[in-house]
């Protein structure tokens, strides 16, 4: 976050956690937010890389899918618990991850977007 203030306060909790991935995505799945762990998964420096983009600008298409599969699911208010599942990292081959993706709320209930963890 690089000392901006986010609208999503517990996102700051992910911020120092350098073995757990977290990120926040809009309903069209694009980043919002990431925390330093997943930027540097990616070889990104700072958040604003992230920002806008969706996971098939950093992950080959056949990780891409399911990632995007499951946002979908999430977008339609069903949860990913425990998945373990292959994520893949700039410079490594895929390696198992255990993740999690829950729907964001607005003030009126809709959701709007997803956040999730790996690790």
């Amino acid at each position: 976050d690089q000392g901006r203030s986010l609208p999503w306060p517990v996102a700051e909790l992910f911020g120092p956690l350098d073995d757990v991935q977290f990120w926040v995505k809009d309903g069209a799945n694009r980043y919002l937010h990431a925390n330093r762990a997943l930027l540097l998964n990616y070889n990104l420096d700072d958040v604003a890389q992230i920002v806008g983009r969706t996971d098939y600008d950093f992950s080959p298409p056949f990780l891409a899918d399911q990632f995007w599969f499951d946002d979908e699911q999430v977008l339609a208010g069903h949860r990913v618990v425990n998945r373990i599942e292959l994520v893949g990292g700039a410079n490594e081959p895929p390696h198992w991850n255990v993740t999690n993706k829950i729907p964001l709320r607005n003030a009126r209930g809709r959701i709007i977007g997803t956040a999730g963890t790996t690790r």
